[in-house]
């Protein structure tokens, strides 16, 4: 009886301690799974994922900082990683209170130029401030055919300092813009016809002299009319 309990025991332990097949079944298995390339991939991804996220996170601090360098490098790395970038600059121009961020958002938005955000940038593009400025000069980043629509929707509003602000983003679009900065050389703001020369003078002016030559014959601000002189000499 007693050597029948003892070889019960005997077959328990055997039962539970593994073999050295087992142990090397086990061992293969694992480095199975450590050389598997899928799971490489999965783990490399995972691991950039945080990596990624944290760097975001480290970026948009410094894109609330007062520092120029600090922004500036957030700036650089943010266009970089243009797919996590974009959801976040467009929740700053909707959420931020502060300006020098909600400015750096805009700019960003206007040098990925995603037609969605044409819209937004428009909305805020129309108000008066300096963030408006700056959000019509992304819209004169954006290389889209919706922005330039959208540029020259805002030289139909009331006030100057919008106009003016989409005249110099049209001229920061190049050729395209001047048969438009050329009919505002009429506009009945002598801010904006002299906008309108600025503009013209960042595309270059030479095939407008003879436009400019006629527009100088009928220019009665002095500010403007100098403005002219200065482009045909």
């Amino acid at each position: 009886m007693k050597n029948k309990f003892l070889f019960f025991l005997l077959l328990v332990f055997s039962s539970c301690t593994p073999t050295q097949e087992s142990k090397g079944e086990k061992v293969q298995e694992s480095q199975a799974i450590s050389t598997n390339p899928m799971h490489e991939k999965t783990s490399n991804s995972n691991s950039a994922t945080i990596m990624n996220e944290k760097e975001l996170e480290n970026h948009l601090r410094l894109l609330a900082s007062e520092h120029r360098q600090d922004r500036s490098t957030a700036v650089s790395w943010l266009l970089k990683h243009k797919e996590v970038a974009r959801p976040k600059m467009i929740d700053i121009l909707n959420e931020s209170p502060h300006a020098l961020m909600a400015k750096d958002a805009a700019y960003i938005l206007g040098e990925i130029g995603d037609v969605q955000d044409v819209a937004q940038l428009l909305s805020l593009a129309e108000k008066d401030n300096d963030l408006g400025w700056k959000c019509a000069q992304a819209l004169g980043q954006h290389q889209s055919e919706e922005a330039n629509q959208a540029l020259l929707s805002m030289l139909q509003n009331e006030k100057v300092q919008i106009v003016s602000a989409a005249v110099m983003a049209l001229g920061a679009r190049g050729e395209t813009s001047r048969p438009q900065l050329e009919k505002l050389l009429v506009h009945p703001s002598p801010t904006i016809r002299y906008k309108a020369l600025n503009a013209l003078e960042i595309i270059g002016v030479e095939a407008s002299i003879g436009i400019l030559k006629e527009a100088a014959k009928v220019e009665k601000e002095e500010m403007v009319q100098k403005k002219i002189k200065e482009l045909i000499k």
